[in-house]
């Protein structure tokens, strides 16, 4: 490709030319008419004007310190140059479309049109986990980048846009109210984590939710009352208990409503206290039940032995199939039936002692370990001291609950559910030498009311198995 005879230039096109010729010759000068002809004659051959800057109305804009010219008319030589000029064609990188076609010169370098500028990069939609972003020219469709792909051309050539992927992040925006908290970057799928706290409100996670993150999301913080024993559900508790954290979140004492169902329908409410932490032994051997939980309100009467008529001589054990105290506490007994389902769920079974044949005078030696979920209360769990009574067996130490009242053990206010004070039974036997020479067997049953036991008058709270009592028990969770 020469350059043709009586080209007529007129302002910026001149301007162009001789902008170039300074370019290419280093010269400084303003160049006349006849200088900017004799400049020309020694670049025959070569295409000037292909590298100039042209503006979107094709008016050629001098670099900085250019002096510009008039109008002027000039007739440039025709070049002597035989050398026809091949193309490149600048395609999509899939080949579908042609974004730009170029003249060079056989063996020289074309100029990259992205990387300067005259043509803006070509697109390539991301997908859900990658972004692609152009980074030269390949020899063939969907290619990879060459670095030669614009070097050495010696005949027609078709290049194509080349891309390099990257991750696809998404950002994930957190928010309490109104006030943005926390941006993070998340790649498709993916979960980003992140928890807060407030005084005095239970972190309730995030709406939309954190996890499987496949777009621009921003989460919401949800919360909750501040989680206490009173409104905790039995599965947050339990999975407090199993985490070895009962005692951070619980205190010895807290209270909180059951609702129980008798099995006419009718419905009512007791009230269960925490007793204690890593109290009782697990009877699966792995270690000790987190939280200990009792009842303060009795749920129901019976009579130990279920009928009025059995004698006081009768040889009474926790575990004796006639025993309705502890068949009611069973699993499908009349107490458990009661419980809501999300309670027995989460009810694990402790080793717990009882007498194994009445209580033997002066020994602790007769005695047996049950795996109960539900269990009557011994004497020695409510806190009244019996190791050294000869009357009773040792079934088990004082919960915390009662550590403060002392050795004489105040066992506290117990009611029924209408509110009336209530009796209820142990599961500790009572060994009662005043009924004949040959002792009586009788379970023991603990003072309604907040009645001191001392041990000088604890004769008189044994009852006899026939008296109708309330239930009193305790559990883990």
């Amino acid at each position: 490709m020469g350059l043709t005879d009586e080209v007529i230039m007129k302002g910026s096109e001149y301007e162009a030319l001789c902008d170039k010729m300074r370019e290419l010759t280093g010269k400084t000068d303003k160049f006349t008419s006849s200088q900017l002809l004799e400049e020309l004659s020694n670049v025959k051959g070569k295409v000037v004007l292909e590298d100039l800057t042209v503006t979107e109305n094709g008016i050629y804009v001098p670099g900085e310190g250019v002096d510009g010219y008039g109008s002027v008319t000039v007739n440039v030589e025709k070049g002597t140059s035989d050398v026809e000029a091949v193309y490149v064609t600048f395609m999509s990188y899939n080949g579908a479309k042609e974004l730009h076609k170029r003249a060079v010169l056989p063996g020289n370098d074309c100029m990259d049109v992205w990387a300067s500028g005259l043509i803006d990069a070509d697109i390539k939609s991301s997908t859900n986990t990658e972004v692609f972003a152009q980074n030269g020219w390949a020899l063939s469709a969907n290619g990879e980048a060459d670095a030669n792909a614009l070097k050495n051309v010696t005949e027609d050539r078709i290049v194509y846009a080349a891309f390099v992927a990257s991750t696809r992040y998404y950002t994930v925006r957190f928010f309490d109210g109104d006030t943005l908290l926390k941006t993070m970057q998340c790649t498709y799928g993916g979960t980003a984590d992140y928890t807060i706290e407030k005084d005095g409100y239970l972190f309730n996670g995030w709406t939309p939710s954190n996890t499987n993150i496949t777009a621009d999301t921003d989460c919401y913080a949800q919360w909750a009352t501040a989680l206490t024993f009173a409104n905790a559900t039995w599965e947050q508790i339990a999975e407090i208990s199993e985490a070895g954290e009962a005692a951070s979140y619980f205190a010895v004492g807290d209270e909180k409503s059951v609702p129980i169902t008798y099995s006419d329908g009718t419905t009512a409410s007791i009230v269960v206290q925490v007793a204690g932490f890593n109290h009782d032994d697990l009877s699966d051997g792995t270690g000790k039940a987190g939280i200990s939980i009792v009842c303060k309100t009795i749920p129901v009467y019976k009579t130990m032995l279920g009928a009025a008529s059995n004698t006081k001589n009768w040889a009474i054990t926790y575990t004796n199939a006639n025993n309705a105290v502890h068949n009611a506490l069973k699993e499908q007994g009349d107490i458990w039936k009661m419980l809501p389902t999300e309670l027995q769920a989460v009810l694990k079974a402790v080793n717990k002692k009882y007498n194994a044949s009445g209580h033997q005078t002066g020994t602790n030696s007769a005695l047996n370990t049950t795996a109960e979920k539900l269990w009557a209360l011994s004497l020695d769990e409510l806190g009244y001291t019996v190791a050294t009574n000869t009357n009773y067996s040792t079934l088990g130490s004082k919960y915390d609950l009662y550590e403060s009242v002392g050795s004489s053990g105040r066992f506290g206010w117990t009611y029924y559910t209408d509110g009336t004070q209530s009796i209820y039974w142990t599961r500790s036997a009572y060994r009662n030498t005043v009924e004949s020479a040959s002792g009586t067997y009788c379970m023991k049953g603990a003072p309604a009311g907040g009645g001191v036991m001392p041990s000088y008058v604890v004769s008189t709270y044994y009852y006899d198995t026939s008296y109708k009592y309330g239930i009193r028990f305790g559990f883990c969770v």
